[in-house]
């Protein structure tokens, strides 16, 4: 990744960037909620605003690793595919139980499990390796 100059749309590219990360902070703290999503384009948007944070996310301990093997080649951890899968079915079974007309729910089934299905497709990332 490049950051992107000198450039009259860094604020935006800032307030999108920090948006995402509060996004992102919240899904680390509530269940169901997506955290590497929303940090993916906290540094996208960051990195283009020359924001010291996007620099900050690529070297976070727990969730940098996930960040920079994306950027670097679209990886994704078989940990993290899974998780993401579980929790799709997860929305789709709780927006089950909660009623919803059919229609919607196989909407909401057939869109998941397109992301789902793409994001199997993604090369894995190296298994992380373990201390000691």
């Amino acid at each position: 990744m490049r950051a992107s100059g000198r450039s009259s749309l860094r604020p935006v590219w800032r307030g999108a960037g920090y948006l995402c990360f509060g996004i992102g902070a919240l899904g680390a703290a509530l269940p169901l909620l997506p955290t590497t999503g929303p940090w993916l384009l906290a540094v996208w948007c960051l990195w283009k605003g020359d924001d010291p944070l996007a620099r900050r996310l690529l070297d976070h301990p727990r969730f940098g690793r996930a960040l920079r093997e994306w950027f670097e080649g679209g990886r994704i951890s078989r940990k993290g595919k899974i998780a993401a899968t579980a929790g799709m079915a997860a929305a789709v079974g709780i927006v089950a139980l909660a009623g919803a007309a059919s229609v919607l729910l196989a909407i909401l089934a057939a869109v998941l499990g397109g992301v789902s299905a793409w994001l199997w497709s993604r090369p894995s990332a190296a298994p992380e390796k373990m201390a000691g």
